[in-house]
């Protein structure tokens, strides 16, 4: 297709319209532009794509003279926007620098785009900042053509000098950006990004990588299992089928079991409105529940084949146990999930060592009160008796939230979602037992 593209200049603005001179008689093309002409804009261009005969478009307006008679060329248009380009990067230059001069930071985004296939890399440089009256600012400072696929450290953070560079952004402001990118090691890597500037990740992009890399597995898995039996003829066709003999192909499918599940907790834990740490230990044992059926034997390590445990694959911490245990529903059930005893135990002592360090003001609160009444203590019945009182309030309080239960009434006071009916923790220690347990509260 021949394209014939129109460029209209109005002040700031750059409107193109694009005809097809393949899809209209060329009298057609041109009575219709010479309409366009006469409606819009202060100058105009007019430029047609490909290097072959002219058309008879381009016959018609080769020469074209705009409202003030002054006599315009086609390559007028690739010399504008050069020139328009450059004033546009100098205004920018000043508006930054009145930022920059107080001393006032600014966020950069680096982000990336990539052609495998063509081998092309574009970087992507966009700045954030908010004014002296709190407006929001933000510009893509470049679309930088990399030329080659390779992303590495020394390549990343030259080009992302170079780009600041050109708005005359020098080293010595270089303390007032942060750069948020992706965490790919050629972005945080200590000879890179984080040399010259404070650098931040991504939160997305870290959960992305960590929590989600599973999931071209498992779609892979579950193609595998839909089309097996088609799988099999193509295989045998070729003679290839000794190629699913290393496949057994049970495993794939208790496999797919597990990733259900598992995708279920991801989807759980990437809630975060919802306080995330008193729900592992359930998903934990529904995960361990789907993994029964699928223990192997292994290799010790004196050379004797044995069983994997299942608690060898998710090992729950102190935290989640003291999560589910602040939850006012759920703490009961902590046994019946196949948490071990000697684990619970464990984790209560240090729910009680953070209600201990959260105590405040009561060693002052007993010297005010001996003071008044005069009770006269040696240094060391002072420390007996306050680590014994500190000690008591801890064990009451902990007592008090063992017993502590949520009314059905209370539930739906702290009910997030109608449709889920998910009791928020958080919403239940705000709601209610910050006044009935303030030390508590201040834990959570």
């Amino acid at each position: 297709h021949n394209l014939i593209m129109l460029y209209f200049e109005c002040d700031f603005v750059h409107v193109m319209c694009s005809y097809d001179s393949m899809l209209m008689p060329a009298m057609t093309l041109v009575q219709q532009i010479e309409n366009d002409l006469k409606s819009n804009g202060k100058k105009y261009v007019i430029y047609q794509s490909g290097l072959g005969k002219r058309s008879d478009v381009w016959q018609a307006f080769g020469t074209v003279y705009d409202r003030r008679s002054v006599k315009l060329h086609y390559v007028a248009c690739n010399c504008n926007v050069y020139s328009r380009a450059g004033k546009g990067r100098e205004k920018l230059t000043l508006v930054h620098k009145k930022h920059f001069d107080p001393g006032l930071n600014v966020t950069c985004t680096l982000d990336f785009w990539t052609d495998a296939i063509k081998k092309n890399s574009y970087m992507f440089i966009t700045i954030h900042y908010i004014d002296e009256i709190f407006n929001p600012h933000v510009r893509i400072l470049h679309v930088k053509h990399i030329g080659h696929a390779s992303h590495t450290t020394e390549m990343v953070l030259e080009e992302f000098n170079n780009g600041l560079a050109v708005f005359k952004v020098m080293t010595n402001m270089y303390h007032q950006i942060i750069v948020i990118s992706d965490s790919d090691l050629n972005c945080y890597d200590a000879n890179g990004i984080p040399l010259d500037f404070f650098w931040l990740a991504y939160l997305d992009h870290k959960l992305a990588t960590n929590a989600t890399r599973w999931i071209s597995l498992f779609r892979c898995l579950l193609s595998i299992e839909e089309m097996y039996d088609e799988l099999v003829r193509l295989l045998q066709m070729k003679d290839k089928l000794s190629k699913l003999n290393d496949i057994f192909q049970k495993l794939p499918k208790r496999l797919i079991v597990f990733l259900v599940s598992f995708q279920q907790a991801t989807l759980e834990f990437e809630k975060f409105k919802h306080l995330t740490l008193h729900k592992v230990v359930w998903w934990r044992h529904v995960i361990v529940c789907h993994l029964w059926p699928v223990l192997n034997d292994v290799m010790d390590e004196v050379g004797n084949v044995t069983t994997i445990k299942d608690s060898d694959k998710f090992v729950l911490d102190d935290i989640h146990i003291m999560a589910w245990l602040l939850d006012a529903i759920m703490k009961s059930r902590v046994v019946r999930l196949g948490v071990e005893c000697n684990e619970i135990k464990h984790a209560k002592n240090k729910l009680k060592d953070k209600l201990r360090s959260s105590v405040l003001m009561y060693d002052q609160m007993f010297n005010d009160n001996d003071e008044k009444n005069n009770i006269p203590l040696t240094e060391g019945t002072h420390v007996d008796v306050v680590a014994t009182t500190l000690n008591a309030i801890v064990n009451h309080k902990y007592e008090a939230l063992m017993k502590h239960n949520v009314t059905d009434g209370e539930m739906r006071q702290c009910v997030d979602d109608d449709a889920s009916c998910e009791f928020h923790i958080l919403l239940g220690w705000r709601s209610k037992d910050m006044d009935l347990f303030p030390i508590l509260t201040r834990v959570v």
